[in-house]
C-alpha cells in the first residue's frame, strides 16, 4: 500500500443501512469487524455524508473489497473488484501486484468448489493454513453452504 501510495476506508452501515465511512491507517488502527465492505483508493478520498466511492470522480481510482472476516471456526471469502472498467493505471498496478503476489506465495492455494460441488472457483485463491482447520463461507450474512476445497 506504501509503495503505490493506496488509502484503505471501512464502510460501516447503521440499522437504517446508511453508510459511514472511516479511513484507515493499516500499521496504526486496529481493524474493526464490523464493517460491510471496503475501498482501497489510489487518491485521498475526502469523507463526508456524501461520500460514495462509486461517483464518477472517484470510482476510477478504487478497488471494493469484501469480506475477509473471520472467527475462531469460520473464515469469508474476500473479494477485490476494480470497479471501473478503465481504472488509473495506479490503482490497477496495486491490484495486480496484489493478485501476482498471492498467486506466487506457496502459503496459498487456488481453487475451490461452491457448497453444492457443482460450481468450481479454479482462480479463486485461499490460505492453506486457515482453510485447514474453519469453515469456509462466500459471505457470512448467507451462511447456506459451506465451501469446499478442490
Amino acid at each position: 500500500m506504501e509503495k503505490y501510495q493506496v488509502h484503505l476506508y471501512l464502510e460501516k452501515r447503521d440499522a437504517a443501512l446508511q453508510a459511514e465511512y472511516v479511513k484507515l491507517d493499516v500499521f496504526a488502527d486496529q481493524l474493526d469487524m464490523d464493517y460491510s465492505q471496503f475501498f482501497f483508493s489510489a487518491q485521498e478520498v475526502t469523507l463526508n455524508d456524501d461520500t460514495n466511492f462509486y461517483a464518477d470522480d472517484v470510482f476510477d481510482y478504487c478497488i471494493e473489497g469484501k469480506g475477509g472476516r473471520q472467527t475462531d471456526t469460520d473464515v469469508e471469502l474476500l473479494a477485490l473488484r476494480l470497479i471501473s472498467k478503465n481504472p488509473m493505471p495506479t490503482i490497477k498496478s496495486f491490484f495486480n501486484a496484489v493478485h501476482n503476489r498471492l498467486k506466487k506465495d506457496k502459503d496459498f492455494d487456488a481453487g475451490i468448489y461452491s457448497g453444492s460441488g457443482v460450481a468450481f472457483y479454479k482462480n479463486i485463491l485461499y490460505l492453506k493454513s486457515a482453510a485447514q482447520d474453519k469453515v469456509m463461507w462466500f459471505d457470512f450474512k448467507r451462511k447456506d453452504k459451506p465451501i469446499t476445497l478442490e
